[in-house]
């Protein structure tokens, strides 16, 4: 097969290495999946495009096989971030940074490490390597090697104010490959908040927005950690917060500071009874909490400061009928 060290080689030359989004001369991919746009496939987006946010910022190098290049980094940054073990966690780190650091003195070795990436993974999905442009079959082949990452496709075009996901590939999965294809070249990204309003949760498997730890689903309400289970036997209340946890991993976290300049979640939030959720002690915000979530008194459901009383009065002779229909014998006919 020879020595990958750059796109330069048994490929089409080009003239350097490129950050960002390549100008390529055509697209290779099917119009159904990737609709063709006006935008140039350069970084820098045009004047005549609404566009807000900041823009993304793409990871892959070189004009050449762009499509397994994306999802091999994109892999990589899903694996560091859900790997469990803590020296295989450090190895992907590091591998992690050798091909995305953007340092402009490391292009080259960056983009070697990329080429080798993509060949292996067109090899291990059983596609040619030797093939550089990839279409829309060659996406679904590499998406279904992929089954266990959550393959998910943005674009931005003409008038548009964000970009928006015009595919998603393996959506029950754990893992999070996100990316950006323009004009055909595929690139892989970060999302976040200011890029695509959203960002990616590895907690919950799921896209939230800005204030998504507050309703994260994976994230216990009371110690803030993970994989927190209750324990119908254990039962330890605190003083400081009014609360008691049915588990003692639970309160330990509630407790006890993740690290020696961190604060303890018990000494950061405490329960507000009347909106019935944690908020921030003032102490730790400086900032008093203002409650803005009302129950209604009758039904017990959340309402707003505006809600009007929608339920039936009581009526006098309802309950005496009621009292009535306690003693059947006094309703009997005479």
């Amino acid at each position: 097969m020879g020595d990958f060290s750059n796109d330069s080689q048994n490929v089409p030359p080009q003239n350097e290495v490129d950050n960002g989004f390549p100008i390529i001369e055509a697209s290779t991919h099917n119009e159904e999946l990737l609709p063709k746009t006006n935008l140039s496939t350069t970084s820098t987006l045009p004047e005549d495009v609404e566009y807000q946010g900041k823009p993304p910022e793409g990871f892959v190098l070189g004009k050449y096989y762009r499509l397994p290049k994306a999802l091999f980094l994109g892999k990589l940054w899903s694996d560091k971030h859900t790997c469990e073990n803590a020296e295989e966690k450090h190895l992907l780190m590091k591998k992690y940074r050798n091909n995305c650091n953007r340092s402009n003195s490391t292009s080259s070795c960056k983009s070697r490490h990329q080429l080798e990436g993509a060949l292996n993974l067109l090899t291990e999905a059983g596609m040619d390597p030797n093939v550089i442009a990839h279409d829309v079959e060659d996406f679904n082949t590499l998406a279904a090697h992929l089954k266990d990452y959550r393959i998910c496709v943005w674009t931005i075009q003409k008038d548009t104010l964000l970009p928006e996901i015009i595919a998603q590939q393996n959506e029950q999965a754990h893992g999070m490959i996100p990316l950006l294809c323009i004009d055909g070249s595929y690139d892989f990204f970060i999302p976040t908040i200011s890029n695509v309003k959203l960002s990616y949760c590895f907690k919950c498997h799921d896209f939230g927005g800005k204030d998504h730890a507050r309703s994260c689903t994976a994230i216990c309400k009371k110690c803030g950690s993970e994989k927190c289970s209750a324990d119908p036997n254990v039962n330890i209340f605190c003083e400081k917060c009014r609360i008691s946890f049915h588990s003692k991993k639970c309160f330990d976290a509630h407790s006890k500071p993740k690290s020696l300049k961190a604060l303890p979640f018990c000494e950061k939030y405490e329960w507000c009874q009347k909106c019935r959720r944690a908020v921030k002690r003032q102490s730790y915000s400086k900032v008093v909490h203002n409650c803005r979530v009302y129950f209604c008194r009758f039904c017990d459901e959340k309402v707003s400061h505006r809600y009007e009383w929608a339920h039936v009065k009581a009526n006098p002779n309802c309950k005496k009928l009621f009292y009535e229909s306690e003693y059947p014998s006094l309703l009997a006919p005479q």
